[in-house]
Formats: C-alpha cells, structure tokens, sequence
C-alpha cells in the first residue's frame, strides 16, 4: 500500500500523510460520487446557485484560514493565497 503526505515546501515538515485506498474503497468512493452526481443532476438551476453563493460565502469566511494552508502545501506567502481565495 503506497502513504502519500503532504510537505511543507518551505520548512520540509511533512503536515499530513495518508494511506492509499484499497480497490474496495475505490469502488465505494465511485458509487458514492456517482449517486452525488445524479443527485445534483436533479437539482433546480436556483438551488445550485443557492448552494454555490454559500460556498462562496463560507470560503469568503474561512479566507485567511484556506490561505494558511495553500501556504503551508505550496510554499507560498499567506498573502498571496489570500488574494486568490
């Protein structure tokens, strides 16, 4: 089984590591998307827009946050992700 981690380009401090899906866990993860996909198929042009305008709400609340960690998985000044949340 292959672990993939995320590092910190910067420091080298590895942030996170996880374990590889076996193909059991493949296959669930493919139906449960698929099952979203039709899902969101079905949905309303205005409750799409509904849920991406508060997407977009909490990603404009949660800026600075999402920005630490683009820093931290890309090497990158807060700042700039800042600018691109």
């Amino acid at each position: 089984m292959t672990t993939y981690r995320t590092q910190n380009p910067s420091t080298g401090k590895v942030d996170r590591s996880w374990d590889s899906l076996d193909p059991r866990e493949v296959g669930t993860a493919i139906d449960t998307a698929e099952e979203a996909f039709t899902s969101w198929r079905r949905t309303s042009v205005e409750e799409r827009a509904g849920v991406l305008a508060r997407t977009a709400h909490l990603f404009e609340q949660r800026a600075e946050e999402l920005a630490g960690i683009a820093a931290s998985e890309m090497g990158k000044p807060v700042s700039q992700g800042i600018a691109e949340a």
